[in-house]
């Protein structure tokens, strides 16, 4: 008697995870470089972080290069936008705050007894 078994192979053809994003995160930073980078540096960042998300749990060395490029030139874009360095450094002056608390004080003693009362006559 023949034993036979039925195996099943399944072909999982590697894809390009995150290659589009990649991709577009490349094309947002380099428009962030040479135009508005107040508007394309951000979504290259977006872009660049989700490829690079999808391509390491993909294991897609194509997605993660990609990405990986697209993070440079965000970098990049974000170090030639003279409008975002302005926010980012508006940003970090708000939240400053100054190392004493600035608290109000009362009059001192001497001066509020000349003002107030009249001299004994003692």
């Amino acid at each position: 008697m023949m034993n036979y078994r039925q195996q099943i192979i399944i072909v999982k053809p590697a894809g390009n995870e995150g290659a589009v994003a990649g991709l577009l995160g490349c094309m947002f930073g380099i428009l962030g470089i040479f135009t508005i980078g107040i508007i394309f540096v951000p979504l290259a960042a977006v872009c660049s972080l989700f490829g690079l998300l999808r391509g390491l749990l993909g294991g897609s060395p194509g997605g993660i290069g990609c990405s990986l490029v697209g993070c440079v030139l965000t970098v990049w874009g974000f170090v030639f936008s003279p409008t975002l360095w302005l926010l980012v450094g508006a940003g970090f002056l708000a939240t400053h705050s100054s190392a004493t608390p600035v608290r109000a004080t009362s009059p001192p003693t001497a001066a509020a007894g000349l003002l107030g009362s009249a001299p004994s006559s003692r």
